[in-house]
């Protein structure tokens, strides 16, 4: 599938607003909100650079989820992760990013990329399913693509002896995107 292609498409034009409301909500915390380069975003897979009180980190922001595109309603528990994108390279979880930023109903929750895919690796079975539904901790790849994905429970990640502290959390206070 090609750039234009999905830029093109509803999912994209929702990511680009969600992304813009969350560089306003870190601007309204004090940060320096830089934008990735295209090259940045769509090879390092990192959406920003912020920077506050001569700290600095990049960001990979990622928007609500449902389980299939089929549901009505985001899934808060589980979350997709991506170990290969739709055209077989490697996914957000090898991304250059600092943090993976997860957008829930309510907040923001930032994780330690890093500490993530090492809890994936360990955690997601080596097993591969036909179905978004049955990718709890198992691979998925959808139809006609070469994208390898699997769900995970973010709660029970961030939990576990992979994470050396606890995330970053940013309640909401001016939410624009869709619910």
């Amino acid at each position: 599938m090609s750039f234009s292609s999905i830029r093109n498409t509803e999912e994209f034009k929702n990511s680009r607003i969600m992304e813009a409301t969350f560089a306003d909500e870190a601007e309204e915390r004090g940060y320096d909100v830089t934008k990735a380069t295209f090259y940045e975003d769509t090879k390092k897979h990192i959406d920003f650079f912020l920077e506050k009180d001569g700290i600095s980190f990049s960001v990979d922001v990622k928007g609500r989820k449902k389980a299939s595109r089929y549901n009505k309603s985001y899934d808060d528990v589980y979350t997709w992760v991506e170990f290969k994108n739709i055209n077989g390279n490697p996914g957000w979880l090898y991304g250059g990013a600092n943090y993976i930023v997860f957008e829930q109903a309510d907040k923001y929750i930032f994780i330690n990329r890093e500490q993530l895919l090492a809890y994936c690796l360990d955690a997601v079975e080596d097993s591969h399913v036909s179905t978004g539904k049955e990718a709890i901790y198992k691979y998925y790849t959808r139809s006609g693509r070469k994208d390898l994905l699997s769900r995970i429970e973010l709660d029970k990640a961030v939990e576990s002896d992979f994470f050396s502290e606890p995330p970053m959390i940013w309640k909401k206070s001016n939410d624009k995107s869709s619910s």
